[in-house]
């Protein structure tokens, strides 16, 4: 379904976070560095349901390193094909880290899952551990909006996403998963 339909549906904002989620393939996700400098990238992602997103990265990537240094980071889906006017977007703030290797094993299958459906290929906890390169990473949604159409630009919509969030404050210190530790910021002013 296109954004362009979903505004013409009289579903929940749930609803069409849901079917944004589901329609798009490609999150952008915003970094920064303990000085505050942003960075974003875009990284192909799978879900479950409105509060856990994955996707699949190098650890030695700018995006990366700087999860590893603060994991805390936004989040936006959208289709960029649809005419100026009829966009649909689901935004989140998150917590985001490297799976370990116990966590990747457990939920790799969310995301191979995604990527089969796709026809791109199937993911093992062998491609995302041990001496692989790359590693499956996790954001846990804290906070979830949807843009409102027909009502001008950028007007965002809360989205309860049925869990239990946590208020993303510059104070919280706890991972987005008991199995996950937190990291250890490098020296102010240092780049990850």
């Amino acid at each position: 379904m296109t954004s362009a339909e979903l505004r013409g549906q009289a579903a929940t904002p749930a609803e069409q976070a849901r079917q944004i989620l589901t329609s798009n393939r490609y999150l952008v996700v915003a970094t920064a560095t303990p000085g505050a400098a942003p960075w974003v990238t875009s990284v192909y992602f799978a879900h479950q349901g409105l509060d856990t997103l994955w996707w699949v990265s190098r650890p030695s990537t700018r995006h990366s390193r700087l999860i590893a240094a603060n994991p805390q980071v936004a989040i936006t889906i959208f289709d960029s094909s649809v005419p100026v006017g009829h966009a649909s977007a689901v935004y989140a703030e998150a917590w985001a880290q490297e799976c370990s290797s116990e966590l990747a094993a457990d939920e790799v299958h969310l995301y191979s899952k995604r990527s089969i459906d796709d026809q791109v290929r199937a993911w093992t906890a062998l491609d995302v551990t041990g001496p692989s390169e790359l590693r499956l990473y996790r954001a846990q949604v804290t906070a979830l909006w949807i843009l409102a159409t027909g009502d001008g630009p950028d007007r965002r919509i809360r989205v309860d996403t049925g869990s239990s969030q946590r208020t993303l404050d510059a104070q919280h210190t706890e991972p987005c998963d008991t199995r996950l530790t937190h990291p250890t910021a490098p020296a102010k002013g240092t780049l990850p």
